[in-house]
């Protein structure tokens, strides 16, 4: 049966994408990864269950069940588009991950290179940093 994981939310482009960009960019929406060796696919990738947002300014998940790599299918986007447009990727925006198991939560954040990086939210009891004062606490309160 396999596991699912739901997505939400969106990753935005660093710049907006000129027509030519556009059509590159959808050629990997929907695509089956295994049809496409030159892309170099890796951890047995199936389908990219991405679209274009509406107003073309980034990629979010399109629904799809069982999804899976999703990190690793966007940076494939990001290395394949940066073999005609160097400067191609993403600079805000944020796709949450919630899978089928309750602490199976997690997100993914655009990096200063504009690749993108998943990151894990700190469970109860974890100890976290605040960014601005540098205090400890832990999500519970403690």
């Amino acid at each position: 049966m396999g596991y699912s994981t739901d997505f939400i939310g969106e990753l935005y482009f660093k710049e907006p994408l000129n027509i030519q960009q556009r059509k590159e960019v959808e050629k990997f929406c929907g695509e089956d990864l295994r049809n496409h060796p030159e892309w170099e696919p890796t951890n047995g990738m199936t389908w990219m269950d991405l679209e274009v947002n509406d107003d073309w300014t980034g990629l979010r998940w399109d629904g799809s069940e069982k999804t899976y790599d999703l990190c690793e299918k966007i940076n494939l986007i990001v290395r394949e588009m940066r073999k005609k447009w160097p400067e191609f990727g993403f600079k805000s925006g944020r796709i949450e991950a919630q899978g089928e198991a309750m602490e199976d939560k997690w997100y993914m954040v655009p990096k200063e290179d504009g690749f993108v990086e998943s990151k894990s939210f700190p469970q109860l009891k974890e100890k976290v940093e605040c960014p601005h004062c540098g205090e400890s606490f832990s999500i519970d309160g403690t």
